[in-house]
């Protein structure tokens, strides 16, 4: 049964660990965290192919050097000799996507995959994620804070407050303002755009700001006033 029919399995450990590896994978926020610093970069890689996928040690890794050069990694079989630290954060963030293709997924989960890259990465990032849902198929589901990211490359853009989901919104909607949820308008008021006056403060959200009453959800804080 594909792992978007409907089927509950949230709750089964088991269930979740067969899917992980193979029609499920996970690209984290931090792939310096993520990745193991003792191990190189194509043995990573390859893990999930000689664990869950069946395949030879050898030929996991010879899979691992063809994945690292999809993701566009120069020089894949030096790369996968190499240690995390001796890579770019870019590099980084590409290994982890290719070791979440080993098991060819029908789902990636992209957990604020750009958080901690410049603006120049993270748009080859993105572009590389679009282009793996384009070549295979595979959908992506993606957590982000960044909602101008979120609705440029998302087809279906869920806005979540206090784990409950408050709205769905598209690009058009973003860039129109037609947001409803209080919640949303105050993630769309704090990003800047080509309108926004140089001059004024910028807006924010505060922590431990209450979005559940209309009177608390309407207010943005910027660092003099709310507006």
């Amino acid at each position: 049964m594909p792992i978007w029919a409907g089927e509950q399995r949230v709750g089964s450990a088991r269930q979740i660990a067969k899917l992980l590896g193979t029609k499920m994978a996970m690209v984290f926020q931090d792939p310096m965290s993520s990745l193991n610093p003792s191990l190189t970069v194509g043995s990573q890689v390859a893990e999930p192919g000689f664990l869950h996928g069946g395949l030879s040690v050898a030929a996991a890794k010879r899979n691992a050097v063809q994945l690292l050069a999809k993701v566009q990694i120069s020089e894949p079989a030096r790369r996968a000799r190499q240690h995390p630290h001796e890579l770019s954060g870019g590099m980084r963030q590409r290994a982890m996507i290719a070791m979440g293709l080993m098991g060819t997924p029908a789902l990636i989960i992209a957990d604020e995959p750009t958080t901690a890259l410049d603006v120049t990465v993270q748009r080859e990032v993105l572009s590389l994620l679009h282009q793996v849902h384009e070549e295979s198929g595979t959908a992506i589901l993606m957590i982000s804070r960044d909602i101008a990211v979120i609705t440029g490359f998302c087809s279906r853009v869920l806005v979540m407050y206090q784990a409950q989901i408050v709205e769905e919104i598209s690009s058009a909607e973003r860039v129109a303002g037609n947001a409803k949820h209080p919640y949303t308008r105050a993630l769309l008021a704090a990003v800047p755009t080509m309108h926004t006056d140089r001059d004024a403060p910028m807006a924010k959200i505060s922590e431990g700001q209450d979005f559940t009453t209309d009177r608390a959800a309407s207010a943005v804080e910027t660092d003099e006033h709310y507006v």
